[in-house]
């Protein structure tokens, strides 16, 4: 027991999840900046490696969390999609609605100003949504893609699932609850009063496929302050709510978007991302202080920057292999590029190859099973005997089992698969254990039923076993045949001395002879009813086999006896060669043949009986 408690200790710390960055986020929050209170520690947080999806850091990063205007970057996210397929471009427009200029109106709503009948072009609503947070710009994007907000809801969860986010929830188009539209947007099929739910690894995976996709869209969010509609009447200058970009209050090198979101349910938060001498990280932080407190606004930039920072202190970006054939795990194959990899500072990391996908082995888990971790690299072809051995192989290495439960994340359905092992096991033994049973009745059968009859005819020899299931009893006897002159005595004139004398020593002998067949007959018969399938024990069956074989001995009489039983007719012998066609004796067909022969020779005696009494008869009268 105790060994069997060791061994499922040792299993759960094989499948523990890898750590990440142990330390604490205010604690490198005082390091790098200020001593700020707790007040101002984020609810969930999480920095991830944008060129290979390693987690770098984490702290409650699955906690569902409101994103507030966050939720633009789903939007945007279509809309470049949409751009992408060529449905729409940059010049794309859409003209302004007087819905939507009473959008604008609404004060509780961050906006910019909106006139009815302006036609605007996609390549203005970008900066209007993206820094200046405008949630009737993000409203007219979605409508440039449908006019149904149902339906354009339905794309931002569908994709988002499809993306790998598995915590969020859309409700609405721009974070803003449909209900603070004042009835200029309505969606009919989601609460109108439900608020986004999301996670801050949600949020990193999006931006983690905004960045790489869609490196564009950083041209929109990089400057703190844009100017929109330049060169019109309708001109404005915007200043974003990002304040870690350089230049801002809290700049810092590098820092290029992406975008914040406040709101009285979701507190502060920030999506960020930074690009220092090619490596490129982006942070996620939901619910930093509380919304009456403004100094959350701020705060979370500074915090944000902590962290950055302690990544690139901590982690490097750098080359690993160089473009061109290379020898990885003992197998040749082939760099299209420089291999790169994400890895503490100071370590030497290994590699691994997964199939096609070289690997780095540096202690990080991926953002989501959906990015493929490493880069793909080019195999040597191999024959057919060589791609079924090593897809065999495969099945043995601890890479294979370490990608289906830990990658994977099935590790839960290891005990499922272990109960499913003890079952086919138990299913092969109680199917090998039926056999061994069912060969041991089969033995026993052989030993206690082969009762064999050998009837020599013409210098064969014929043998037949009986099976379980045989009866040894006589067959039933057909109708009696009419009487017939026994020795015809009637066709022949036979003194009567004569016929006294010889039916005196004949009737004698047949008297004895039925006498002792009858005796034979009655104890072969009950031997003969003897059901072998039924008997009780080994023992009993072996004493029955023996008792019919003896009777079967005792009935098969000889025809010399039935000889002189009583004189033969041709009747009698045309009987007997009819008997002897069967080519296949058996107990049961010889006891039936001596049941005949004493029925036959009854029936002579009778027959022969009846004459002497008509003969006696006449020599009195």
């Amino acid at each position: 027991m105790k060994k069997f408690a060791t061994f499922c200790c040792l299993m759960s710390l094989l499948f523990l999840p890898s750590v990440t960055f142990a330390e604490d986020i205010m604690d490198i929050a005082r390091e790098y900046n200020a001593d700020y209170s707790e007040v101002y520690r984020p609810k969930s947080s999480i920095v991830i490696d944008a060129d290979t999806g390693d987690v770098l850091f984490e702290e409650n990063p699955d906690l569902v969390r409101d994103p507030a205007s966050i939720s633009k970057l789903m939007t945007v996210y279509l809309v470049l999609e949409a751009m992408k397929d060529g449905k729409l471009s940059k010049d794309s427009t859409i003209t302004a609605t007087e819905r939507h200029q009473a959008i604008v109106a609404n004060n509780l709503l961050s906006n910019n100003r909106i006139v009815a009948g302006v036609t605007y072009k996609l390549s203005d609503l970008f900066p209007m949504t993206l820094v200046a947070s405008s949630n009737v710009t993000t409203l007219m994007m979605s409508e440039m893609i449908t006019d149904d907000p149902d339906a354009f809801i339905d794309m931002m969860n569908k994709r988002a699932q499809e993306l790998g986010m598995k915590n969020t929830k859309w409700y609405n188009a721009s974070g803003a609850e449909a209900a603070s539209f004042a009835g200029q947007y309505t969606p009919q099929r989601y609460d109108n009063y439900a608020f986004n739910e999301t996670t801050a690894r949600d949020l990193s995976i999006l931006a983690y496929h905004l960045v790489n996709e869609y490196p564009e869209m950083l041209e929109y969010t990089k400057n703190p302050k844009v100017t929109v509609m330049a060169g019109t009447p309708y001109q404005e200058v915007l200043e974003g709510y990002n304040h870690s970009l350089p230049g801002d209050t809290y700049g810092m090198e590098g820092v290029d978007g992406m975008k914040t979101g406040s709101s009285p349910h979701a507190d502060y938060n920030t999506v960020a991302t930074i690009n220092r001498d090619g490596h490129r990280l982006i942070e996620v932080l939901l619910g930093v202080s509380n919304w009456d407190d403004d100094n959350g606004e701020f705060f979370r930039h500074p915090i944000g920057n902590a962290l950055f920072e302690k990544m690139y202190d901590t982690y490097e970006y750098k080359k690993i292999l160089s473009k061109g054939p290379q020898t990885v795990d003992k197998q040749q194959i082939t760099l299209d590029k420089d291999f790169y990899a994400t890895v503490k500072k100071g370590t030497k990391p290994s590699l691994e190859l997964k199939g096609d996908r070289l690997t780095v082995k540096n202690g990080l888990q991926m953002v989501s099973p959906s990015i493929p971790a490493g880069m793909k690299v080019t195999l040597p072809e191999k024959g057919l005997i060589e791609k079924a051995a090593s897809g065999v192989g495969a099945v043995f290495t601890g890479s294979f089992w370490k990608t289906l439960f830990i990658d994977y994340k099935l590790i839960f359905l290891l005990p499922v698969l272990v109960i499913a092992i003890i079952l086919v096991l138990e299913r092969r033994n109680r199917k090998k254990r039926l056999a061994a049973k069912s060969d041991r009745i089969i033995n026993r059968k052989e030993h206690i039923f082969p009762l064999t009859v050998e009837t020599t005819e013409e210098g064969e020899t014929l043998t037949e076993e009986f099976v379980e299931g045989d009866i040894l009893e006589s067959d039933l006897v057909e109708e009696e045949p009419p009487l017939e002159d026994p020795a015809g005595l009637e066709e022949e004139n036979i003194p009567t001395h004569q016929a006294d004398e010889e039916t005196s020593e004949a009737s004698q002998e047949t008297l004895s002879s039925e006498d002792a067949q009858a005796q034979e007959s009655e104890n072969g018969s009950l031997r003969s009813e003897i059901y072998l399938g039924e008997a009780a024990s080994e023992l009993d069956r072996v004493e029955a086999i023996e008792e019919m074989e003896d009777a079967a001995g005792s009935v098969d009489l000889s025809q010399e006896s039935v000889d002189d039983a009583s004189p033969v007719t041709e009747e009698d012998q045309a009987d007997q060669e009819e008997l002897e066609e069967d080519k296949r004796p058996t107990v049961r067909s010889t006891i039936t043949l001596e049941a005949l022969r004493r029925e036959r020779q009854r029936d002579n005696q009778e027959r022969f009986n009846l004459q002497m009494g008509r003969e006696d008869s006449d020599d009195h009268e």
